[in-house]
């Protein structure tokens, strides 16, 4: 294994693929290879728009929920960077004012540390609202 990935970390690496794919080496260098890759950018990851406490809270939420899966921690951190991003232009012109920040806060508070099921919270009930009183 490349040097720059520490020796616990490259254990993990190895172990995981070694017990995912025990019988296709093929697949287990692929594996590898994708998690190795995927460690070196979460270490180096930056996201120059996003305020450093939000970065921090996505980056803590990936590592708790893939510890030792370094691919899915960044393919959840860019998919909360981006909703994080998309909830700061989320804009509704159709749905009056008071509603939609009565909508927005009440995702913000049943989720404040996760922008995607905030963000598909908040397009679930403008959707909602759109359905009772548009149609």
């Amino acid at each position: 294994m490349p040097t720059d990935i520490p020796d616990d970390i490259a254990e993990i690496i190895l172990s995981k693929a070694e017990r995912d794919f025990p019988n296709d080496l093929q697949t287990r260098r692929f594996q590898i290879g994708n998690e190795q890759k995927a460690w070196r950018e979460l270490k180096v990851y930056q996201a120059p728009d996003i305020p450093d406490d939000v970065l921090e809270v996505i980056r803590k939420r990936a590592a708790s929920d893939f510890p030792d899966d370094f691919s899915p921690q960044l393919f959840q951190t860019n998919n909360e960077i981006q909703a994080w991003r998309d909830l700061q232009n989320f804009d509704e012109p159709d749905v009056p004012q008071d509603i939609l920040e009565s909508i927005i806060a009440l995702a913000t508070k049943d989720f404040p540390d996760d922008f995607s099921t905030r963000l598909f919270q908040i397009r679930n009930e403008v959707k909602a609202w759109r359905e009772l009183y548009k149609s």
